[in-house]
């Protein structure tokens, strides 16, 4: 996945998951499941990143969170993308980082814009 080789990183991520399952290794599992799926999904790397910042979000990881969620919400915008997902994030974590004014201000701006899509 890391060299962008989807075809190959998707047949290796379904193998993996195949061998894995058997000994019921959640982990592995886990793993090849996230590497497979960003593999399918790589045009639309929003979504992977959307899912690493609520990842470390819900870690308290703001501070790498809010840097995910930068590229998140950028990528949802230049491919007008319905990116509510990272936007919902970004209040939050803010918010958990004792930023309350902004978070407001912010998770305003994504109800606003929700109820226009």
């Amino acid at each position: 996945m890391r060299e962008r080789d989807c075809a190959r990183s998707i047949e290796h991520g379904r193998r993996a998951m195949a061998v894995a399952s058997a000994p019921r290794d959640k982990a592995t599992v886990g793993r090849a499941e996230l590497h497979t799926g960003a593999a399918c999904d790589l045009r639309g790397a929003a979504n992977v990143l959307a899912l690493i910042e609520s990842s470390l979000g819900e870690l308290m990881h703001l501070a790498e969170a809010d840097a995910c969620l930068s590229g998140a919400v950028a990528l949802t915008e230049a491919d007008d993308f319905n990116g509510v997902y990272p936007r919902a994030w970004v209040p939050l974590c803010w918010l958990l980082a004792g930023h309350g004014d902004e978070a407001a201000g912010f998770a305003s701006a994504v109800v606003s814009r929700r109820r226009c899509e």
